[in-house]
């Protein structure tokens, strides 16, 4: 009988003893019968129901050990772990669906997002440039106003056989006026806008305080100063200066912001300074617009102008980006030939200069891939 004091497990246990211990019993006495007749069992070989037999035991009570520390009321978890375990991988699997669902919802909403953000910077843009183009035919209006407020006092001053030259002249400053406010419209437009422009200049700041340190209390002057935002870096950073602008709508943006700028002829401007008179004389984006003979007179003057130790700064189109030479450079319709840097810099050599410097700026790239940069600019050192 099995003891009162026994588990059902325990129980279980002895009589698995009890059983392998008479097996182990009987399987002796039958291999001594074997000796007797004549048979050797194989030597080194371990008894196959033997090792069963133990690894049975072992079992057994390993499991006994682990029933045992599993608190009571987990054991029913324990005895239908399977079912739990299914129930486990199901509810996962659901999840994984749900969240292989709302992952291409999500695409589909930033798909959605980047269509939409596309379409608001696009009409950003558009709206800027439409903001731009009225703002520039606002200034194009006052400016024709101006004009005709001045022919008209001048008018009144005038005998009456002058009227008919009179208005041939209104007919002229009014044709000239015309294509000033297309081109400062034009410049907003396709170059980029004061800001940016701006921002590019500020490459040019190291020499800036290099000429500074050599020739303080510098001062300069801009041949073509446009819209102003070279006269506001070099005010920014010490040099005071001076712009000239045959555009007369440029001018007096300029003057409207509180630059000093005046409309005129820029090499005219520079006859009619003393000799080494400034630090610095700059133009960017002129020379491809003049004529030969008129870009020697440029550097001539130029040269006659800046103090020793004094320097120019010319920036135009880089002729060596394909883009450049063989498209963009013809927008503009007042331009006149690319300049290639070898060329710029023998006329400045030619001319006299001490040193010449060409640095390229602004890199042009189509797909993520360079394809050269969209400027240059000469360095003239006197």
């Amino acid at each position: 009988m099995k003891p009162h004091n026994l588990t059902e497990s325990e129980a279980l246990l002895a009589r698995i003893r009890k059983e392998v211990e008479l097996r182990k019993g009987l399987h002796e006495t039958s291999a001594g019968a074997g000796v007797s007749a004549g048979f050797v069992a194989p030597q080194g070989k371990e008894k196959p129901f033997l090792k069963k037999a133990e690894t049975a035991l072992t079992r057994a009570k390993d499991k006994q050990e682990l029933s045992k520390r599993w608190p009571r009321f987990l054991r029913p978890f324990r005895r239908n772990q399977e079912v739990i375990n299914q129930g486990v991988i199901e509810s996962v699997q659901c999840l994984t669906g749900e969240l292989e669902r709302l992952q291409k919802l999500i695409l589909a909403l930033n798909a959605r997002y980047d269509e939409l953000f596309g379409k608001h910077a696009e009409l950003l843009l558009k709206d800027n440039m439409q903001t731009r183009v009225l703002g520039a035919r606002d200034a194009a209006l006052e400016s024709t106003l101006h004009l005709i407020e001045r022919h008209l006092s001048s008018s009144k001053e005038t005998a009456p056989a002058g009227d008919a030259k009179q208005a041939e002249s209104f007919k002229e400053d009014l044709n000239d006026l015309q294509i000033d406010a297309f081109y400062l419209a034009f410049e907003d437009q396709f170059r980029g806008s004061r800001e940016l422009i701006k921002e590019r200049l500020l490459e040019y700041v190291p020499h800036l305080a290099a000429l500074k340190e050599r020739l303080p209390h510098a001062t300069a002057v801009d041949i073509g100063c446009g819209r102003g935002e070279w006269l506001e870096v070099l005010e920014e950073n010490g040099i005071a200066a001076h712009g000239v602008d045959m555009n007369g709508c440029m001018a007096e943006q300029c003057q409207s912001l509180g630059l000093a700028a005046e409309r005129g002829d820029g090499i005219a401007y520079l006859q009619s300074l003393p000799t080494d008179s400034q630090a610095l004389i700059s133009g960017f984006h002129i020379v491809e617009h003049l004529t030969f003979p008129q870009l020697l007179e440029l550097f001539r003057q130029t040269l006659r102008v800046l103090r020793p130790g004094g320097i120019a700064i010319f920036e135009t189109p880089n002729p060596e980006c394909l883009r450049v030479s063989t498209y963009t450079f013809y927008t503009d319709p007042t331009h006149r030939n690319p300049i290639p840097p070898e060329l710029l810099f023998f006329i400045g050599t030619h001319t006299g200069f001490a040193a010449v410097e060409i640095e390229r700026f602004h890199p042009y790239c189509e797909e993520g891939v360079f394809k050269g940069y969209g400027d240059y600019a000469g360095i003239f050192l006197k």
